[in-house]
C-alpha cells in the first residue's frame, strides 16, 4: 500500500510512512507488534480510500 500511496500523493516513500506513523500516533515501526502494523495498514487504506474520493 505504501507504494500505492507515493503514486497517488507524488510523496516519498519515507514522507508516506513518517505520515502513517503520524496518523497511528507512533514513532517508529520498525519491529513493531503486529497490532501496530494492522493499525498502518488500516490507516493506509483509509487514506488510498481519501484519496480515490478526492479524485
Amino acid at each position: 500500500m505504501v507504494n500505492d500511496l507515493v503514486k497517488a500523493t507524488g510523496i516519498t516513500h519515507r514522507e508516506v510512512n513518517a505520515s502513517l506513523n503520524r496518523r497511528i500516533g507512533v514513532s517508529s515501526r520498525v519491529g513493531a507488534e503486529e497490532k501496530v502494523i494492522r493499525r498502518a495498514a488500516g490507516a493506509a487504506h483509509a487514506w488510498l480510500d481519501e484519496l480515490g474520493s478526492s479524485g
